[in-house]
């Protein structure tokens, strides 16, 4: 299917949290209104997306690849010269989060993580858009902007915070990915240094708030 396109504070690595508030961004997301909901289930798929944050402090882009297989969900995030910047990975009890020039990760149970954010990509989620952490909740505003052309995907994800919102634009998305156990499988190295709850959730309201 063809789509068409609208003309921690203690790390001290300011680069690393801007990454990690844009990724922790997309699993964020209240409104009152209830989402559309996705016409047809796929057994797959992946796609680009740009990722545009904006709150006081300014404006942030980046260009992301997403690909689910409910309950799997990975993003990854690319630099200027394709090298890998941040990934994401998530299914029905796990989150991992891992940032590869940094060498930080973040990896905790967190129940339906995977399944909630194929809903919310694949454009049938319920507004407000939450995901319950060990010992946050976190809980944004959710937009959806359709396509006119009877597209099973929606043309952009919306999700606001108090003072900030992020927008996703799907760029080509393939609804025929064929389900590979090994992409949605985030390594992340021996030599890393584990990121808390509580510096993941520092990270991101440093950013929106």
């Amino acid at each position: 299917m063809k789509m068409r396109r609208k003309n921690s504070n203690s790390f001290k690595l300011p680069h690393a949290k801007l990454i990690a508030a844009a990724l922790i961004s997309v699993l964020l997301a209240g409104c009152a209104a209830v989402a559309p909901s996705l016409k047809k289930e796929h057994a797959g798929v992946k796609t680009q997306v740009m990722v545009t944050l904006t709150s006081q402090k300014g404006k942030l882009k980046k260009k992301c690849t997403l690909a689910w297989s409910e309950p799997y969900f990975r993003m990854e995030v690319r630099g200027f010269l394709n090298e890998p910047v941040a990934a994401l990975s998530a299914d029905a009890g796990h989150l991992r989060i891992y940032l590869y020039q940094s060498n930080l990760y973040y990896d905790e149970e967190v129940k339906d993580a995977g399944p909630a954010l194929c809903r919310l990509f694949s454009g049938s989620s319920a507004n407000p858009f939450i995901i319950k952490l060990n010992r946050n909740t976190l809980n944004f505003k959710l937009k959806y902007e359709q396509l006119r052309d009877g597209s099973e995907l929606p043309y952009a994800v919306e999700l606001y915070g108090k003072e900030s919102g992020a927008k996703i634009n799907f760029i080509r998305p393939d609804t025929s990915f064929v389900y590979d156990p090994e992409l949605f499988r985030l390594k992340v190295p021996e030599t890393a240094v584990k990121i808390s709850e509580d510096a993941i959730v520092r990270s991101l309201e440093s950013w929106i708030n």
